[in-house]
C-alpha cells in the first residue's frame, strides 16, 4: 500500500514537472494550516480580489453625489424661475388694483370707545376682518371652466403651494390722522353724508398713506417668511363699498331716501321721578333706527346702558338727569310740557360730546292717548249773587293726575280757570268745542257755542291754590288734590243764551234739589316741580302749564242762588235776574 502511494506521488511529480512549482495535493497528513509561504501567497490573492468592489463603491457614491447636486441645481433653477414668474406678475401691481381685485372687508363687528376727553374728537377701536385673495393677485387660482393647459395647471399648483406655505403676512403702518374730507361741500356733516350714501347705495372712499411695510409671517418673526418683505411709499387707494341691506330699513340705492330720525326713534315709555330733590329721567327707546325755530336749550343729560344688536329693532335703556335750566328756558319748557300733555309732538335736538359737530333733529312723540291731568273738577259751596252782574263764589276742587311713569313731586301754586257753565251735564258733543286755544291773558269763546252752554266764568287774575299729595291709583302717576277759592267772579251770560240761563235759574229756584250745572273749560296752572333746577327769585312759582282741559259738574241749590238775599223772596230774585237779562239784551 505504501508502494502504491509512493508511485502515485512520483507520477504526479513527473506530470507537473516543467510547469512551475506544483502545488501538493492534500492528503490525510496535510496540515490544516498551511506554511508561512503558502499563507503569504493567499493574502495577495485576497487583496487583489477586494480592490475591485471598493473602486465600484467610490464610483457609485461620486455618481450619486453629482446626480443629486445636478438635481438640486435644476430644482433651484426651477424654483427660482417659478418665483421670478410669480414676482414679475405682482411687481407692477398698484395698491388700487390689489384693493379692487383681492381685498374683501367684513365688519366692523365691534366698536369700542377708548377715549372721549380728546379735544379734537374721540378714540375708538374698530374690530373687523379683512381678507386678501392672494391667488387672484398672483394669478394662480384654478380656472373654474377648466381652460388651463397641463403645464399651466402645474405652474398654478406650485403657486398655491407657495401661498399656503407663506400662511400669513403682516402689514405695518405708522399711526396717522384720518381726517374726513368730502368732495362736495354740501356733504359737510356726517349725517348728511350718510343720507347721500344711502341714496346712492355705496360709499366711495379714497385713502392716502405715506408708507406701508408688508412682510411675510408674523410681526417680529424670525422664520424664513420674514425675509419676504416689501415697502410701499405714497399709497393711494380708492375703495367703493356697497351698502348692504339692513333689516327694518329701505333698500339702499336707486335714489332711496334715508328715513328721517323721527321715523327711526320711537319712545316706548319713560319714567320721571324726584329722588333727593333731583329730577331723574329713565326712558326706553326703540331704535328701528324736526327743527326748532329758537336756539336749542340743554334740558337733560342722559346715558345709555350697554345694548345688543337685535333684529328688527335695537333697544336702548337710557337714564339721566335734568340739567340746571337758564332763565330764558321756562317759556320753552312750559310749551314743551303743555304740548306733550295735549298729545302733540315736540321738536328736540340730540347731541353728544363724543361727536361734537353732530346734532340730530328728532320728534319727542306724544302719548298715544291725551292725558287727563285735571280730574273730578267741581266747585264746592258755589253761590251766585244777582245784581247789575251775576257774581259767583265758591271753592274750586280738582284732582291733578300725572301720566303713568311720572312720579314727580309737584306744588301747584296758582290756577287760572276758564270755564263754560252748562244747563245740566256737559254734552259729549261739547267736549271738542274748546279746541287748542291761546294762553293768558284771555281766550276767545268757542265758535260755535256748545249746546246748553249759557255762562262763562273767568277770573281776572290768578287764584292762589293749595296742593296736597294723595294716593294714586294703579294706572296713574303721582296724584295731588288742588283747591282754590273764587270770590265774586263775574258770571257772564253767553251771547244768545239768555233763554237757557233763565231756564236754569227756574230749575234752581223751583226744583226740589236745585239743578246740575256742567262745567267745561281749560286751566292755566303755575306749578313748582320738585327737583327741577330753576335759578332766580322770579321762578318761585315755577313754570306755567297752559290749556289743561277739564270737565266736571256742580249742584246749585236754592240757598246758593239766594245766598245773601235769603231775606228776599224768590220772585224778587227772579225779577232781578230778568232785569239783568233785559239790560244785557238791550
Amino acid at each position: 500500500m505504501n508502494s502504491d502511494e509512493e508511485s502515485n506521488t512520483s507520477s504526479s511529480s513527473r506530470v507537473d514537472k516543467g510547469k512551475g512549482k506544483a502545488q501538493a495535493e492534500p492528503t490525510e497528513r496535510t496540515p490544516l494550516l498551511g506554511s508561512a509561504s503558502a499563507g503569504g501567497s493567499s493574502s495577495e490573492v485576497d487583496n487583489t480580489s477586494f480592490s475591485h468592489p471598493r473602486r465600484n463603491i467610490r464610483s457609485t457614491l461620486l455618481n450619486v453625489f453629482l446626480g443629486t447636486l445636478l438635481l438640486c441645481i435644476v430644482a433651484f433653477l426651477v424654483v427660482a424661475l417659478l418665483t421670478w414668474t410669480y414676482v414679475s406678475r405682482t411687481a407692477d401691481l398698484s395698491p388700487e388694483e390689489v384693493l379692487q381685485r383681492a381685498v374683501v372687508f367684513e365688519g366692523p363687528k365691534k366698536v369700542s370707545v377708548l377715549n372721549t376727553t380728546w379735544t379734537e374728537g374721540m378714540w375708538v377701536n374698530v374690530e373687523g376682518r379683512m381678507g386678501v385673495d392672494a391667488g387672484s393677485v398672483v394669478g394662480v387660482n384654478s380656472d373654474p371652466e377648466g381652460g388651463d393647459s397641463f403645464v399651466r395647471n402645474i405652474w398654478k399648483s406650485f403657486g398655491r403651494w407657495g401661498i399656503e406655505g407663506l400662511h400669513e403676512v403682516t402689514l405695518a403702518a405708522r399711526i396717522f390722522n384720518a381726517s374726513l374730507n368730502t368732495a362736495n361741500s354740501r356733504y359737510g356733516g356726517p349725517y348728511t353724508l350718510c343720507r347721500e350714501a344711502w341714496r346712492l347705495g355705496y360709499v366711495a372712499v379714497r385713502a392716502e398713506i405715506a408708507d406701508v411695510d408688508v412682510q411675510g409671517g408674523r410681526l417680529k418673526g424670525s422664520s424664513w417668511r420674514h425675509m419676504l418683505r416689501r415697502k410701499m411709499d405714497d399709497v393711494k387707494a380708492s375703495v367703493k363699498l356697497q351698502i348692504p341691506p339692513l333689516p327694518g330699513l329701505p333698500q339702499p340705492g336707486k335714489n332711496t331716501p334715508f328715513p328721517s330720525v323721527s321715523e327711526l326713534i320711537t319712545l316706548r315709555n319713560f319714567t320721571l321721578s324726584t329722588i333727593s330733590d333731583e329730577l331723574y329721567l329713565r326712558c326706553l327707546s326703540k331704535v328701528s333706527l324736526a327743527s326748532n325755530e329758537s336756539a336749542p336749550i340743554p334740558i337733560a343729560s342722559v346715558r345709555s346702558k350697554a345694548f345688543n344688536l337685535t333684529y328688527p329693532n335695537i333697544t336702548l335703556e337710557i337714564s339721566g338727569g335734568v340739567l340746571p335750566l337758564p332763565t330764558n328756558s321756562l317759556p320753552l319748557l312750559s310749551t314743551f310740557i303743555s304740548r306733550y300733555l295735549s298729545a302733540l309732538s315736540n321738536a328736540i335736538v340730540i347731541s353728544t360730546p363724543l361727536v361734537p359737530d353732530l346734532t340730530v333733529e328728532a320728534d319727542f312723540p306724544p302719548p298715544e292717548e291725551k292725558p287727563r291731568i285735571l280730574r273730578n273738577v267741581t266747585i264746592h259751596d258755589m253761590k251766585i249773587k244777582p245784581g247789575n252782574t251775576f257774581l259767583a263764589s265758591g271753592t274750586v276742587f280738582a284732582r291733578v293726575v300725572l301720566p303713568p311713569g311720572m312720579h314727580v313731586g309737584l306744588d301747584v301754586k296758582k290756577v287760572l280757570p276758564d270755564v263754560l257753565v252748562f244747563d245740566g251735564e256737559v254734552p259729549e258733543s261739547a267736549q271738542n268745542a274748546l279746541g287748542s286755544r291761546t294762553p293768558p291773558p284771555r281766550r276767545p269763546l268757542p265758535d260755535p257755542l256748545p249746546e246748553k252752554a249759557f255762562g262763562h266764568i273767568r277770573p281776572d287774575d290768578w287764584l292762589v291754590s293749595r296742593c296736597v299729595a294723595v294716593v294714586p291709583e294703579d294706572d296713574e302717576g303721582a296724584a295731588f288734590a288742588v283747591t282754590a277759592k273764587i270770590v265774586d267772579v263775574p258770571l257772564e251770560v253767553l251771547p244768545g243764551r239768555h233763554q237757557e240761563f233763565s231756564d236754569f235759574v227756574g230749575k234752581v229756584i223751583f226744583g226740589r234739589d236745585g239743578a246740575i250745572a256742567g262745567i267745561l273749560g281749560t286751566a292755566d296752572v303755575g306749578v313748582l316741580v320738585q327737583g327741577l333746577p330753576l335759578d332766580g327769585p322770579e321762578h318761585e312759582d315755577g313754570m306755567v302749564l297752559s290749556g289743561l282741559p277739564f270737565k266736571g259738574s256742580v249742584r246749585i241749590g236754592k240757598k246758593s242762588m239766594l245766598s245773601d238775599y235769603w231775606t228776599q223772596s224768590a220772585d224778587h230774585w227772579l225779577d232781578a235776574s230778568h232785569h239783568y237779562l233785559k239790560t244785557t239784551q238791550g
